[in-house]
């Protein structure tokens, strides 16, 4: 694709209201925006120079505002809270939104947003009982009924319906009250791997989607319950025969993500594809033929299902214990046979 020309960038610093002083910004590069929510930015609003400098997924107040509503929404706290002025920490490549009480200038709490990807860091954002407590003046050092080892009583039963949505899961994530799903089970788009997937404009913009989405699903889980992921390694093929093809080790960077999101490793079961499949990818065709030991390649036939836990001091018997309908958990004992390894045969998975 040919590179668009440069264009010019007029930019007035946030700092200084003084319109003659400008600064000029020069891009030829393709701009992806990285902000998880569609937001209609205003002809005259100016970007925080600050925001701009470091190329931040955030740069607008707009936005920061209307990443902060989006999470309110989920506790549906957006119509008892309003907001301060949210300001831009360039060394914690944060920004902090002020949470103020609807209709007052009574501060109780703020949120906490990862400049560069846009997250909500829900270590450092007030937690939503506490400003639940300070809006209703309860005594914030209340706590739910507990068993003398510190644990609760019961499990929380999933009020949420089998539902059908369609639509971007990131999205639709939002509009999910949190804790309210037992298990997920997702078997994402493979990185720009056929024509009929989304084409990312990078690798890290896919990875980038990937961690909203992972986040997103660990606010909806509920504690202690598992996240299973089909996944592989994926073969970008190379331009021309005098390119290398490149194939990409997807399953051990989301790993990453999944661990620093707050989920636990369980298990990496590998799912053997049906005969015939990997040979499509061409790879180990060019050794069958000349048999050179440097053009050994493995055909791949085989995928990862990664298996993660919600990140709990409570041990599974917990969530088996206190189940709130005992009577589903007998009635989902595993009888007869079942795969004892983590080599899961097609013909297994299909049955």
């Amino acid at each position: 694709m040919p590179a668009k020309k440069s264009k010019s960038v007029k930019v007035v610093r946030d700092w200084k209201r003084a319109p003659n002083k400008k600064t000029t910004l020069a891009t030829n590069q393709l701009h992806e925006d990285t902000t998880p929510y569609i937001v209609e930015t205003p002809r005259k609003q100016r970007a925080s120079t600050v925001a701009a400098n470091r190329k931040y997924a955030v740069e607008f107040v707009s936005t920061a505002k209307s990443i902060s509503t989006g999470w309110l929404k989920t506790f549906n706290l957006e119509n008892a809270v309003s907001f301060g002025l949210p300001e831009v920490d360039d060394r914690y490549h944060i920004w902090r939104v002020p949470l103020v009480k609807a209709g007052t200038k009574d501060r109780i709490g703020e949120v906490v947003i990862d400049a560069y990807t846009s997250l909500i860091s829900a270590s450092e954002t007030t937690a939503p009982e506490v400003l639940e407590a300070r809006l209703l003046g309860r005594n914030e050092t209340e706590k739910p009924e507990m068993k003398s080892n510190g644990h609760p009583t019961q499990m929380q039963a999933s009020f949420v319906r089998n539902t059908v949505i369609l639509g971007d899961c990131e999205q639709a994530l939002l509009d999910m009250p949190s804790q309210s799903v037992d298990l997920i089970f997702t078997s994402p788009p493979y990185y720009n791997a056929r024509p009929e997937y989304e084409d990312y404009l990078s690798y890290e913009s896919y990875l980038l989607k990937m961690r909203r989405i992972i986040h997103n699903c660990h606010r909806v889980l509920s504690e202690g319950r598992f996240f299973a992921m089909n996944v592989s390694p994926v073969l970008i093929r190379r331009a021309s025969r005098n390119e290398a093809s490149q194939r990409i080790a997807v399953p051990f960077d989301l790993h990453r993500i999944f661990a620093e999101e707050g989920f636990d490793f369980i298990d990496d079961i590998h799912w053997v594809k049906p005969s015939g499949a990997g040979w499509a990818t061409g790879r180990g065709r060019r050794f069958a033929a000349d048999r050179q030991p440097l053009q050994y390649k493995a055909v791949p036939v085989t995928e990862y299902i990664l298996v993660y836990r919600k990140h709990t001091d409570k041990l599974i018997d917990w969530n088996i214990r206190n189940h709130p309908d005992q009577q589903a958990v007998k009635d989902s004992k595993i009888t007869g046979e079942y795969e004892a390894t983590n080599l899961w045969r097609s013909s297994f998975a299909l049955n």
